[in-house]
C-alpha cells in the first residue's frame, strides 16, 4: 500500500466516520432503479456514478449485487450528485 492509498484511506475513514448510521438521516432506503428515476438518468448511469466511489460504499452497507440501497448510501449519493428525492 503506498502513501497514495493510504491517504485515501484515512479519508475514507473520515466520510465513514461523518455517515455512520449513528447519524440523523431521512432518507428511506430504495433501489438503484427508483434512486436513477429521482436522478433522470438510466440505471446504467448511476452505476457509472457510483462506480469510482463503490469501495466506500460497500464500507457503508451498499449490496454488492441487487437489492435496496441503505439510507445513509442513498444520504450520501443524493448529497454528492445533488439529486432531488421530492417528488
Amino acid at each position: 500500500m503506498n502513501f497514495v492509498e493510504r491517504k485515501q484511506d484515512r479519508s475514507a475513514a473520515a466520510i465513514l466516520r461523518a455517515n455512520h448510521p449513528k447519524s440523523v438521516t431521512t432518507m428511506k432506503a430504495m433501489t438503484r432503479q427508483q434512486l436513477a428515476a429521482y436522478a433522470g438518468v438510466d440505471v446504467r448511469t448511476l452505476r457509472n456514478w457510483i462506480k469510482p466511489h463503490q469501495r466506500l460504499l460497500w464500507r457503508m452497507g451498499m449490496p454488492t449485487g441487487k437489492g435496496a440501497l441503505p439510507p445513509n448510501v442513498v444520504k450520501w449519493i443524493v448529497d454528492k450528485y445533488c439529486i432531488d428525492t421530492n417528488p
